[in-house]
């Protein structure tokens, strides 16, 4: 299957529905770097950048994770593995340490 690639505009659109689910905004450089990624005209890669954005924590910083996001879904995927993975590994140490401090 061949999945095709969507428009800025609809990019646009992606991006606010979504980050507006959640009270999130980005400015207009923000956006425009969002938007004109080169990975920004799949859908997937889109979607997982987002969310990324959701949950980032540093709006002084957001604009370089922005331009620092990979280009291309095979990289944003890998990142976002990797992240879980972190999430999940930290987790079982957080487990550990409620056990061990009972």
């Amino acid at each position: 299957m061949e999945m095709g690639t969507i428009d800025i505009r609809t990019r646009q659109s992606i991006a606010w529905h979504f980050l507006g689910a959640f009270n999130k905004t980005l400015d207009e450089e923000q956006t425009r770097l969002l938007v004109e990624h080169e990975g920004a005209s799949f859908p997937i890669w889109l979607r997982i950048a987002i969310e990324e954005l959701r949950v980032y924590g540093d709006f002084r910083t957001v604009t370089q994770k922005i331009r620092d996001f990979p280009g291309t879904l095979e990289g944003e995927m890998i990142q976002y593995w990797e992240k879980g993975t972190n999430v999940l590994r930290n987790f079982g140490k957080v487990g550990e340490f409620l056990i061990t401090a009972r």
